[in-house]
């Protein structure tokens, strides 16, 4: 099962974060076609995003 944030253009495809992004050989190896893809770095970020945005939040000066 491959990650559902993944698509091909003509290249592969990263659409997790708000930009798009182009996963490189090993993290398309790795994480993005197979169903390990939850442990992405950039899956990951997405899921976690208000939990980073608060980390972030108070650890501000």
């Amino acid at each position: 099962m491959k990650c559902p944030h993944l698509i091909k253009l003509i290249n592969f495809m990263c659409k997790a974060q708000e930009k798009m992004y182009c996963p490189s050989k090993f993290q398309l190896k790795e994480y993005c076609k197979k169903a390990s893809y939850k442990k992405c770095p950039f899956y990951n970020l997405r899921i976690n995003k208000t939990e980073i945005d608060r980390m972030v939040l108070t650890t501000q000066c």
